[in-house]
């Protein structure tokens, strides 16, 4: 009895230990991803940020509405194009030196991660590793940051950035403008179509009037 007491409490504080404190945080009804701890929310108008301290990291995950204009309407991977500005803004805006950028899977879609660093100090660098994912014109942007290097695979990187999950089914997802220039095309043709129809209709209707107002003058 007494062996399985200890048996009992050694699991109840491993459970303690390791994952009492982990926090699920749903993003927009879109996504979800797991904090080491409860993070606080932070309003920048149109966007959320979701932020926490913990253990001398500092975890971010936000969602950008993207503003697509018709020239990159027709382009076919913009994903790319989002990915790629992103980085530039980021690390040029930070006066940063990138230290690697690469696609990813992120949750199994086409995803996005990059590092960087930036000098806080002189003598004295901070360290930003990021993963973003485009969907729905919509950009999930997730980051950790620290004053130490570290590696691609270190495990407070992992523990957080495999914890993202799409909550959309795979049928509502759109990460390319394939499916958008169809859609579009579609409605410009019916538009046209639309608008022939009434050029049509006032063009007749504007015949009539005439045909009658003649047979009223010459009758």
């Amino acid at each position: 009895m007494k062996k399985l007491t200890l048996i009992v409490l050694a699991i109840f504080y491993s459970i303690t230990g390791f994952g009492q404190h982990t926090f699920v945080q749903n993003i927009k009804g879109m996504a979800r991803i797991t904090f080491p701890d409860t993070p606080k929310i932070v309003k920048a108008p149109p966007d959320t940020v979701y932020t926490l301290n913990n253990n001398g990291l500092y975890y971010t995950a936000r969602i950008f509405k993207i503003k697509i204009n018709t020239h990159y309407r027709f382009m076919k991977h913009i994903a790319d194009t989002v990915y790629n500005n992103l980085e530039k803004v980021y690390v040029k805006g930070a006066n940063g030196t990138i230290i690697y950028k690469n696609k990813t899977l992120v949750d199994g879609w086409n995803g996005f991660e990059f590092a960087y660093k930036k000098q806080t100090l002189p003598g004295s660098n901070q360290y930003i590793y990021y993963q973003s994912l485009y969907l729905n014109d919509s950009l999930f942007v997730c980051s950790v940051w620290s004053n130490d290097s570290l590696r691609k695979d270190d495990k407070n990187l992992k523990a957080f950035f495999t914890t993202f999950k799409v909550t959309l089914s795979d049928d509502d997802v759109r990460q390319d403008n394939t499916s958008d220039i169809a859609r579009n095309l579609g409605m410009f043709i019916g538009k046209m179509i639309g608008y022939g129809l009434v050029v049509i209709i006032i063009g007749l209707l504007g015949l009539g009037v005439v045909f009658i107002i003649r047979k009223i003058v010459y009758k």
